[in-house]
């Protein structure tokens, strides 16, 4: 339960401004209670904490964000490094292997800021954050944040919005710290439509839970969905992605990712006990080509060129899934049963090439590409007083 008493639980101040509003009214700061990728977070999980990861294993998202007071940066993953003693005594940077694209995501929001990106510290001996932007471990080091769990276990591209320089500032400047944070927030959104994104099925068409992919060169993987889907923004460039799962051969495909609309990408697995270890990368099902010296018509992997394969799989499969964006937010329920419940709310759709202040695109779209899943798309974590700022401004929101 987010206690009334305490309502900015998931704030990330500096480390050494230890303020009760930082804490759940157990005590606890609950952006140090997550799992932790670098080292054993031993802290005692609390109910919101949980509630929080179960809603990320159960709605996969694209791209988060968690709004946050103290400063003025979009700090992005990791908030943790390892363990050495060189890092006990030096903050130093410790990036991820998406570097690339956390660094663009947190520039998109800063450059598109009414005042972030010019790097104006919060006092005279503050910290100056180049382009308003930083690496969270290099500002400050932290165990058990929200932003790497998203990452590391939500296959979740997560940053975090530090969104004044004062911290509680009163409500007469919500209206202010909307227009400088609306446009931003916007174009933030309409990131999660970059990169590559599609369907793991099986060879007879039927999608593949839990597949674990991977992105050539980056060691982080991520997963599919029970209906199959997957997505990883990535920046125009050539890659290989690699996709396994249980009972089933590995594949591997290439594909090119441009700027104006994502790559559509589907991926087929076949049984490993049924067909050899030549797969297809694509959404074909084509028996009588999987190699082989041959085979008869019910074999389920036969065929090849020595003849043979079941015609009536010679298929290809198609999905046809509806457009569909959907942001969720987090409304604790006043009961020291510490309940929580996940309101969702569908916002009009906007793509990252659309200005939200122009009544024309600056560039051209393909909405039927750049919508084709039903992943939920972003999940706005909303602490401090931009909890205000926002059911203000969008009354469908609750968070209180």
């Amino acid at each position: 339960m987010l206690n009334a008493q305490w309502p900015n639980p998931l704030s990330r101040s500096h480390p050494n401004v230890r303020l009760l509003f930082r804490y759940n009214a157990r005590g606890y700061d609950l952006n140090r209670n997550f799992p932790d990728y670098f080292r054993e977070n031993q802290v005692l999980r609390q109910v919101e904490t949980l509630a929080v990861q179960d809603w990320i294993q159960n709605h996969k998202f694209v791209l988060s964000a968690n709004l946050h007071g103290g400063a003025l940066v979009a700090s992005y993953p990791f908030d943790n490094n390892p363990n050495t003693i060189l890092n006990q005594f030096v903050s130093s940077a410790s990036l991820t292997p998406d570097d690339d694209v956390f660094r663009h995501l947190a520039q998109v929001y800063s450059f598109n800021h009414g005042s972030m990106y010019l790097a104006v510290p919060c006092s005279p001996l503050g910290t100056k954050f180049v382009n308003g932007t930083t690496n969270g471990a290099e500002w400050y080091p932290l165990t058990g944040g929200m932003q790497d769990y998203n990452y590391i276990w939500g296959s979740c591209m997560e940053i975090t919005l530090e969104l004044s320089c004062c911290k509680y500032p009163p409500t007469n400047q919500l209206p202010k710290f909307w227009e400088e944070n609306v446009k931003s927030l916007l174009l933030f959104i309409g990131e999660a439509h970059r990169g590559v994104r599609g369907f793991v099925t099986d060879e007879f068409g039927n999608p593949v839970e839990g597949a674990i992919l991977k992105i050539k060169g980056r060691e982080i993987g991520f997963q599919t969905t029970k209906f199959g889907e997957y997505w990883r923004i990535l920046l125009p460039g050539v890659y290989k992605i690699e996709a396994v799962a249980e009972g089933y051969a590995p594949t591997e495909a290439q594909f090119a990712v441009i700027d104006e609309t994502p790559t559509q990408l589907n991926l087929t697995l076949f049984r490993s006990t049924a067909v050899s270890q030549r797969v297809q990368a694509n959404t074909t099902v084509n028996p009588g080509r999987l190699g082989g010296d041959g085979g008869d018509d019910n074999d389920d992997g036969g065929g090849g060129d020595g003849g043979g394969g079941s015609k009536s799989r010679n298929k290809k499969r198609t999905h046809k899934i509806e457009p569909h964006i959907r942001v969720a937010t987090i409304k604790p329920q006043h009961s020291d049963a510490g309940e929580v419940e996940v309101d969702f709310w569908d916002p009009p759709l906007l793509t990252r090439n659309e200005d939200p202040f122009s009544s024309h695109t600056t560039k051209p779209q393909d909405t039927s590409a750049a919508n084709s899943s039903t992943a939920s798309v972003l999940r706005l974590t909303a602490t401090d007083c931009y909890c205000l700022l926002l059911t203000l401004i969008l009354p469908s929101i609750s968070f209180f």
